[in-house]
């Protein structure tokens, strides 16, 4: 623990992403536009593993498993943060920043390793403040500007 921090304890829950119309449209245009050229060539050129792999694909793009929103349980206290039951340290961060896509708030964790991928958290104003996270992790990590990676902000853009 940080000398002269007094133990504290910030727990919300919410769902990773929303569920958005333009994003169940985009999802199921691009992937079964991906999974339907796979069919076609499969057919014209009678390839059967393009086959198994269209079909495959066709169960893994449009299942409701693989891209309904699932309910995600954050925790933060003087120890690290722990998302869904899984514990990470402050020292596996560097740093964070928040950032917003319009429709919520979201805290970006930058790994400490360049080899692994940072990911974000959405803030769930119901239970917590922007600014009061922004306190808590200001105590323990560094926090950046513009270093969200453009994958993350384009997920955020389509699924909030």
């Amino acid at each position: 623990m940080v000398q002269g921090q007094e133990k504290f304890r910030i727990r919300w829950a919410t769902y990773n992403f929303i569920s958005h119309p333009y994003g169940d449209i985009l999802w199921h245009l691009i992937t079964g536009l991906i999974a339907g050229g796979f069919l076609v060539y499969s057919i014209i050129y009678s390839d059967y593993w393009s086959l198994i792999i269209s079909l495959l694909s066709l169960i893994f793009f449009f299942h409701p498993r693989f891209y309904e929103p699932k309910l995600t349980e954050i925790e933060i206290n003087e120890e690290g943060i722990i998302v869904d039951g899984r514990k990470y340290d402050w020292g596996y961060f560097d740093g964070f920043e928040i950032f917003s896509n319009g429709v919520r708030d979201y805290v970006y964790l930058v790994p400490h390793s360049g080899y692994r991928i940072g990911f974000d958290l959405p803030i769930e104003t119901f239970f917590v403040t922007t600014e009061e996270v922004r306190k808590k992790l200001n105590f323990y990590l560094d926090e950046y500007v513009n270093v969200v990676p453009l994958t993350h902000i384009l997920f955020r853009f389509f699924f909030p």
